[in-house]
């Protein structure tokens, strides 16, 4: 007999996809609560950069200064002197104790930088790993995305805009840091962060037909994304998911940041809402090929 909870199959990548993150969100009161961010437009300035804000410069040079935004209003601009420099603001941010996921969402313009180093946000919470996100070209406004998981027990939150070893400038606008939802990604590991054997942690492989490998490559936020390919135009390659929905139903959007390679078919995506019965939510590309890379 069925549980009363309906479940949700996710096939969330097949065939040769690159699967950057995979969310299913159910909306609720709580997503997209405030800011946790204080002056997270970079709207009032100071002399030596933007209020609310701490700087630093553990090596080499670098300003900070107010620059038009986005939307024409303020946005700050790093910009450091030498290949070996490291700028950086800082903020120490208050965490309720409520709060599961946190949503982080900012946009990035970049001038010419070079050097080896990197250049966007840079999140920690205390006693755990750093985490870095940024895009690697953006001579205009992009958004950046991404999720975080709050560690048990944690109050702050450090966020550190930076240009970290590298020579240029760096423009930052509209940080939002927001408790996103209690329950919010029904899917486990959707970012495909533990990866600890041949298909990520709380996946599983479905392989109809041909063949193909399934490995991880690297992320856009964070360190990992999933990479399927397969061997042959006839291939039908996925990993997949049962997700257990709340009591009560309701609709469930799925979320996913995929990249393809050249195909020699034509592909197609997918996703679709499940509202109130058990449904199947998928990311699929049939009959198609790609060599790896």
């Amino acid at each position: 007999m069925k549980s009363a909870l309906k479940t949700l199959r996710q096939l969330a990548a097949a065939l040769t996809v690159v699967a950057l993150s995979t969310t299913v969100v159910v909306p609720s009161a709580t997503a997209a609560i405030r800011n946790l961010v204080t002056n997270a437009s970079f709207e009032a300035f100071g002399t030596s950069g933007p209020t609310s804000w701490g700087t630093g410069t553990p090596s080499g040079t670098d300003t900070y200064t107010q620059v038009p935004g986005r939307d024409g209003s303020g946005a700050v601009q790093i910009a450091t002197g030498t290949a070996t420099s490291r700028g950086f603001l800082v903020q120490d941010a208050a965490v309720p104790a409520t709060a599961k996921k946190l949503r982080l969402t900012f946009w990035q313009k970049k001038g010419t930088l070079t050097g080896t180093g990197k250049a966007g946000i840079r999140v920690t919470f205390p006693g755990t790993p750093s985490q870095f996100y940024g895009i690697d070209a953006a001579s205009s406004w992009r958004q950046v995305t991404a999720y975080l998981d709050v560690p048990t027990g944690a109050s702050t939150v450090r966020v550190e805009p930076m240009v970290d070893t590298m020579q240029g400038s760096m423009q930052l606008d509209d940080i939002d840091f927001s408790i996103y939802d209690e329950a919010s990604n029904l899917a486990s590991n959707g970012s495909f962060e533990a990866f600890t054997g041949t298909i990520p942690d709380a996946w599983g492989r479905w392989n109809a037909a041909g063949t193909g490998t399934v490995g991880k490559t690297d992320g856009y936020s964070g360190t990992n994304a999933l990479r399927i390919t397969t061997d042959t135009t006839s291939s039908r390659l996925a990993l997949t998911q049962d997700i257990t929905l709340p009591p009560g139903g309701g609709t469930f959007k799925a979320e996913r940041g995929p990249r393809t390679c050249s195909s020699t078919r034509p592909h197609s995506t997918s996703t679709t809402s499940a509202t109130r019965q058990q449904q199947r939510c998928s990311l699929l590309s049939s009959s198609e090929h790609c060599p790896g890379e």
